[in-house]
């Protein structure tokens, strides 16, 4: 089974977006003619040009500015038909990952349908490049209701290794605990999976798209998202009519499925490093020379929002477990000149090293004013890191 190469899109942008990309500006190269006279000295004299009578500007055919040739601008892949399937919407995700063009503020999936054409409005990420094509077929995959999808995100992988992998496509807020409810549209309808068990053969499909809600809320029942692919042949259509079952309060991801054979790797393993954390929940004792200070609360407090904004910049970077937030309190000691001397985690709900470091570092970042009558203060701060849902989209723009 062949791997395939994953990356973070967005930083929380990532950036955030998807993965970094170069935008290459289109260059409108004008040319001007430069028309030039010249008079010699000696010979025959310059030719005249004989002057324009009013009879001749009546016969000269009028040309108006706007009669003047303009340019088209290219239609954005975001553009497509009312014919449109699955599989050009894939590729409208390629182009604009391609193009650098993947945000959108539009709050929403899928525009159009019911003879009008289709915009895919999403804002996007991917975390698999390249994105790959849509599969021509689904169905044979799907024989056994007892077999599971994994699911990978730009936050985490949700899911063990399975028969169906899939990708999401567009940006989502971290997700809250819970499996994954998947749909899959194909040929002979519609089939429901989860990420963390089977689902029950009477909801299992594959049965008529139109009576997806009949089946979805069963299994969507406490699920952190609602993740929705198709064939490529499938039309926008038919995609669209599943995106309006969906129940109004769910995440929905777009996803495209890997090829049959094509496996995401393992989720790793947590990482029990403890680098960071405060050795028997305390701070080291301080220099002997040193004598113990006070500092007001409120010095201490106007120092928070600089340092809030700070974790929260780290917290962007968050990805599985840790990516839903929770809390890290940190000793820090204050030193003579209002530096930070020393700053550990007594407690981290987060369990991500790396995050932790970031938190860190910022914390050491922060001034101070100087402690009075001595030389240090030692400080519990407690950080809550709290996940940015800004990024939650309705599944229809207008339905």
């Amino acid at each position: 089974m062949r791997p395939v190469e994953t990356r973070s899109s967005y930083g929380a942008g990532a950036p955030r977006g998807g993965p970094s990309e170069t935008l290459r500006p289109r260059l409108a190269l004008c040319c001007a003619a430069l028309l030039a006279t010249g008079c010699a000295g000696g010979g025959s004299p310059p030719e005249t040009t004989p002057r324009e009578t009013t009879a001749d500007r009546a016969e000269r055919p009028r040309t108006d500015d706007h009669d003047a040739p303009t340019e088209t601008p290219e239609p954005s892949p975001r553009q497509l038909s009312a014919a449109a399937t699955f599989a050009d919407l894939v590729a409208a995700v390629r182009a604009l990952d391609g193009l650098a063009q993947s945000e959108s503020a539009a709050g929403c999936l899928l525009r159009g349908g019911e003879l009008a054409p289709f915009v895919l409005e999403a804002d996007l990420a991917s975390a698999v490049h390249p994105i790959p094509d849509a599969p021509a077929e689904l169905g044979s995959r799907l024989d056994d209701p007892r077999e599971t999808a994994v699911v990978l995100t730009r936050w985490a992988q949700h899911g063990a290794s399975s028969g169906l992998a899939l990708v999401g496509l567009n940006t989502t807020p971290p997700p809250a605990a819970g499996h994954l409810a998947v749909v899959v549209l194909a040929r002979e309808g519609a089939h429901l999976r989860r990420t963390d068990t089977g689902v029950a053969p009477r909801h299992a499909g594959p049965f008529p798209v139109d009576r997806l809600h009949e089946h979805l809320p069963v299994v969507a029942e406490g699920a952190a998202a609602v993740v929705v692919t198709a064939e490529g042949r499938v039309p926008l259509s038919t995609l669209r009519l599943a995106l309006g079952q969906v129940p109004g309060s769910a995440t929905v991801v777009l996803a495209v499925a890997l090829e049959a054979g094509v496996r995401l790797p393992s989720p790793p393993a947590a990482d029990p490093s403890t680098h960071g954390l405060c050795a028997a929940g305390a701070l080291p004792p301080p220099p002997a020379d040193q004598r113990l200070g006070t500092l007001g609360a409120d010095a201490i407090r106007a120092r928070l929002d600089s340092m809030s904004e700070g974790a929260m910049r780290c917290f962007e970077f968050a990805r599985g477990d840790a990516a839903r937030g929770g809390r890290i309190r940190v000793l820090t000691r204050i030193g003579p000149q209002g530096r930070v001397t020393e700053a550990c985690a007594a407690t981290d709900e987060l369990g991500d090293p790396t995050l932790r470091t970031c938190v860190l570092s910022v914390v050491r970042g922060v001034v101070f004013p100087a402690p009075t009558e001595g030389d240090f203060v030692d400080v519990a701060l407690p950080i809550r890191l709290r996940p940015d849902t800004s990024t939650l989209q309705r599944p229809l723009c207008d339905g």
